[in-house]
Formats: structure tokens, C-alpha cells, sequence
């Protein structure tokens, strides 16, 4: 492991795209809290790289209580500009909307049951125009996996290549799906089946 938390960490090679790239798509997960943290990651993003726009992907309903819809987005970027230290990330996001390097987008497809593999072809092709889609969360990993019992060591790039264009994942563990991790790391934690796997104690950065 990389970091202490982390059972796969391949955040080199986010930043290694990250460096040229024009359009970063940003799929998310939950809201509250973690949509906070992503609005800050994005001021960080348009900042470093000017010649970016970051598209930010909802869901037009949520299926869980916690999933982010535009309404949160609204309120997370409201919230952001009632703190001193935060207030000048909100203003920037603003103004790189009026801009349009900062953009809010949804898609039925977000708030239906199908896994990736069944994505509808306009949805397929923003992806594929992008520089890299970074996907947030742990159902959109089960998603993008098909939601099917992988050998742990699967190699993810070979399992989620049917996906149109660059892809990064950050996921909190909160299912049994994995891929993409050794059996050294495995054993390293504690075995196959020990609780790291489900309890939110460990994370996950893959990209393919």
C-alpha cells in the first residue's frame, strides 16, 4: 500500500493526465461533506492546470438519501462561500462557470440500475471526449465492474476497458467488489474475507 488506509494508490498517474489535459469530467457520489471536499478539489484543478474545464456529473434524483443532485451543488457552493477560508474557492468556481470551465451536467442514466457496460451512446461519448473521467464513490465502482465477484488480482484496466476514455476511480470500500489488488496486499490486511473490505476503514485510486 501506498499510504496507511489506502489498498491501491495509482494517484501518479491522475496527475501525469491531469497535466495536459482539456476537459476532466467529475462524477460524484455523495453529498454533504464529500461534495465540500470535491468543490475544493475542483478550485484546486482549475487553478493548477488554466487550460482546463472540469464537467461535474449528478444524479437528477437520488436513489440514496446521500447522493448528490444539483440542488446539493447549489448548496454545497453556497455553504462554501460563508467561511473565510472557503469563500474565495466558491467565487472562483463562479467564475469559471461564466467562463465555461466549470460546468454542472446529469443524466438519467445516473439514477437507473444498469451497469456501465449498458451506458446510453451520448452519455458514452462525453466520456470519450474527455481528457479523464474521474468517477467517485463505491456504488459507481460496483457499477463500472459489473457488480460481479472478480478475482481480487483482476487487473482493472482489463476489466472496466470497455469504458470510452480515460478513467480514474476513488472509492471508499463499502462492498466486497475489488479488483486490481495482489494477493501480498490481500494477506497484508488480514485475508481475503477480513472486514477492510466493507467497514469504510480503507480506500482505493485506480485508473485505467
Amino acid at each position: 500500500m501506498a499510504q496507511a488506509g489506502l489498498v491501491a494508490d495509482q494517484s501518479e498517474a491522475i496527475w501525469a493526465v491531469l497535466s495536459s489535459a482539456t476537459e476532466v469530467i467529475v462524477v460524484t457520489d455523495n453529498a454533504g461533506l464529500e461534495l465540500l471536499a470535491d468543490l475544493v478539489l475542483i478550485d484546486y484543478l482549475l487553478a493548477v492546470y488554466p487550460g482546463c474545464s472540469v464537467r461535474v456529473h449528478v444524479k437528477p434524483l437520488p436513489g440514496f438519501v446521500s447522493d448528490a443532485t444539483t440542488a446539493d451543488l447549489a448548496a454545497c457552493l453556497d455553504r462554501l462561500g460563508l467561511t473565510a477560508a472557503t469563500a474565495g474557492a466558491a467565487r472562483r468556481i463562479r467564475a469559471a462557470a461564466t467562463r465555461d470551465r466549470f460546468s454542472l451536467h446529469t443524466h438519467e442514466f445516473y439514477s437507473g440500475p444498469l451497469p456501465f457496460t449498458s451506458m446510453p451512446a451520448d452519455l458514452a461519448g462525453r466520456f470519450a471526449a474527455a481528457s479523464i473521467t474521474i468517477m467517485k464513490g463505491d456504488l459507481n465502482y460496483r457499477r463500472l465492474t459489473g457488480d460481479r465477484a472478480w478475482p481480487p488480482d483482476s487487473p482493472f484496466g482489463e476489466v472496466v476497458s470497455y469504458f470510452p476514455g480515460p478513467l480514474a476511480v476513488l472509492r471508499t470500500l463499502k462492498s466486497d467488489v475489488l479488483t486490481g489488488i495482489s494477493p501480498e496486499t490481500i494477506a497484508g490486511l488480514g485475508g481475503q474475507d477480513g472486514s477492510w473490505r466493507t467497514d469504510g476503514s480503507h480506500g482505493l485510486i485506480q485508473v485505467r
